[in-house]
């Protein structure tokens, strides 16, 4: 079944919002596509966050079981196999953690390909960006 999930500015803005609905890690509908627009390009900066949803102290104590990779753009724990590739996404100013992955949002409009190697459950993963960037997600059938 297609998916198309779009995130404004105003969702992504602070803690972000939670991806409401299971990601497969089969065709038809993996790899998703990430494209993140940002309409003031030229004008400051702006980042994009995803990974676990901080707690109600905004930190990510006992958020997630699992982790993120160190040192390079994909996933490892409950989510270890899957590939992530990107475009427009500035890799020199990636950060990461055992909870979240960010990356600074070099160009107008940037992407990346999330395939998962296991079923993602819906509300595990939280997107974020500041700058006024904006998202649009589409399974690989939509």
């Amino acid at each position: 079944m297609p998916l198309t999930l779009n995130f404004s500015s105003a969702q992504l803005n602070g803690a972000g919002s939670l991806i409401g609905s299971q990601l497969q890690n089969n065709l038809p509908q993996s790899p998703y596509l990430f494209t993140i627009y940002h309409p003031n390009f030229g004008n400051g900066s702006a980042y994009f966050n995803i990974g676990v949803q901080p707690n109600s102290n905004g930190n990510f104590s006992g958020s997630f079981s699992g982790s993120f990779s160190t040192g390079s753009f994909g996933f490892t724990g409950s989510l270890s196999g899957s590939s992530i590739t990107s475009s427009g996404l500035n890799i020199n100013g990636y950060v990461n953690s055992n909870y979240i992955n960010s990356v600074v949002v070099s160009q107008a409009t940037s992407s990346f390909q999330l395939a998962p190697l296991n079923v993602i459950p819906p509300n595990t993963l939280n997107v974020s960006g500041t700058g006024g960037i904006y998202l649009v997600v589409e399974s690989n059938d939509a």
